[in-house]
């Protein structure tokens, strides 16, 4: 891990502050099957080496400045307690995506049970999913879990299922329920970012 100093001008009061960000680290670049066709076999390498054609390849890395311009994307001025609006704005589009494909999800769910009531049955299942993501996700951030929460997300799913059970006509209903919490889903929940930049940066000013 590095760290890197370099300067922070907040857009809101236009305060300049030194600042520190560490727990840096260039991510490995993986060599994946459809990179290897670029590699020629060793005989063809040795003789393009000793022939002096070998041309090498290029692996464009980030550097450390611009990896913590990353984070600081995500702070949080210290003179004005404002945060950076890039950070604000990248999380609302992030919001944003999430929410038209979910919607576009339900929809899909809602057509599906009106041809095929059987269908009703695939929004518990991926309600049950996405509650046992967001645990994982939240245990591997270590974020705290609200119990109500997760005793939602278990009940509302088998409940969700036992009525798509006893009324396969009303199938296409089950999806519904989801719709409201699909929409006034607040950003507070995406705050990770702007936590995990709290603990990499440090303002010396």
């Amino acid at each position: 891990m590095a760290a890197v100093t370099l300067t922070y001008a907040c857009e809101a009061c236009a305060a300049e502050t030194t600042v520190r960000v560490s727990g840096l680290k260039i991510p490995d670049v993986p060599v994946n099957k459809k990179n290897r066709v670029f590699f020629l076999p060793p005989d063809e390498a040795k003789r393009q080496i000793e022939a002096g054609t070998a041309q090498p390849i290029a692996v464009k890395t980030k550097s450390m400045e611009e990896l913590a311009r990353e984070v600081l994307r995500f702070a949080t001025c210290p003179q004005c307690s404002t945060r950076n609006p890039l950070g604000v704005a990248q999380q609302r589009g992030l919001v944003l995506k999430s929410r038209m494909s979910g919607l576009a999800l339900l929809a899909v769910c809602v057509a599906g049970a009106w041809y095929f009531p059987t269908f009703g049955f695939a929004t518990p299942i991926l309600a049950l999913g996405f509650t046992l993501l967001n645990i994982y996700t939240r245990r591997l951030r270590r974020l705290p879990l609200d119990r109500t929460l997760v005793f939602i997300g278990f009940a509302g799913p088998l409940a969700l299922a036992a009525f798509a059970r006893a009324y396969p006509n009303l199938a296409w209903l089950v999806p519904l329920p989801l719709l409201g919490p699909e929409l006034v889903r607040p950003q507070a929940g995406r705050d990770f970012e702007w936590k995990a930049a709290a603990e990499q940066v440090r303002f010396l000013d």
